[in-house]
């Protein structure tokens, strides 16, 4: 696995759903009482979960690739064969971007269900750690040791390569608007960039260990890292508003519930944090 990882969480874009994985053979969805989703036939290899725009459906990895499953029937209904570690679903459209290590990133239309049909595929250099779609759809952002790609959703062409950081970038998130991306890693740092420029707008320092997981928000970004803290900045001014030690590795898909203002997420005790 690209990131040292056991545990991933997903949210619903409203907030009323989340999602849990472990190495464990289980998935669960949640609401005011406990629901599980029957998955013994998934293997964890590489831990990550994503919801579909609707809320309807969970994409979880499994041994073999990745299984679909729909949140309501508690079944699996689709499912992509690979050795993936990274998975996203487009915002708009049925579709599922899946990454290998090796580099190569996989688009997948899964609008039939019980036939998941692969639509195209492209290669960046080097392993593969994290992927995102940019909330308008536009761009699928992928990167890799120090680099961050940016790509024409609809046709995969290159927009941009940035290479701003010295080691593995495990943490990567569009702003809601989706004209930034912030990205962060091993060398601690965190950058601000403009997409449609490729300018770079701030970068953030504080972390004293490699980051983990990010979450942007309006003018807001939240980091976590290796070292269990948790980190809150105000893009506009470059600093941290806020520092707290808790066991926190990675921050939720969508990260935040707008409505009440909250963060889902995990940490190596196995705890959910809200």
């Amino acid at each position: 696995s690209p990131v040292d990882r056991d545990f991933a969480v997903a949210l619903t874009d409203d907030g009323s759903l989340w999602a849990l994985t472990f190495t464990e053979d289980t998935i669960s969805k949640h609401e005011i009482t406990k629901l599980e989703i029957p998955t013994r036939h998934l293997y964890w290899v590489s831990c990550d979960v994503a919801f579909s725009p609707r809320g309807d459906v969970v994409a979880v990895l499994t041994k073999n690739g990745f299984s679909i499953v729909d949140v309501n029937l508690r079944e699996r209904v689709g499912e992509g064969r690979g050795n993936f570690t990274q998975l996203a679903f487009h915002p708009q459209h049925e579709q599922l971007a899946t990454a290998e290590f090796g580099g190569k990133i996989h688009i997948w239309d899964w609008s039939n269900r019980k036939r998941v049909e692969k639509l195209r595929d492209f290669s960046n250099p080097g392993p593969t750690y994290n992927i995102k779609y940019s909330p308008d759809g536009q761009w699928l952002a992928a990167t890799n040791v120090g680099f961050v790609f940016i790509r024409s959703a609809e046709y995969g062409e290159l927009r941009h390569e940035f290479l701003d950081h010295h080691g593995p970038v495990n943490g990567l998130a569009f702003s809601k608007d989706s004209k930034r991306i912030a990205s962060g890693g091993v060398g601690r740092n965190i950058v601000v960039r403009n997409i449609e420029s490729g300018e770079r707008e701030q970068e953030l320092v504080g972390h004293n260990a490699d980051v983990i997981g990010l979450a942007f928000e309006s003018n807001r970004i939240v980091s976590s890292d290796s070292d269990h803290s948790l980190r809150i900045w105000d893009v506009r001014l470059g600093q941290e508003v806020l520092a707290t030690r808790r066991s926190t590795n990675h921050l939720s898909e969508p990260p935040l519930d707008l409505g009440r203002e909250r963060l889902l997420a995990t940490g190596r005790d196995k705890r959910l944090t809200v």
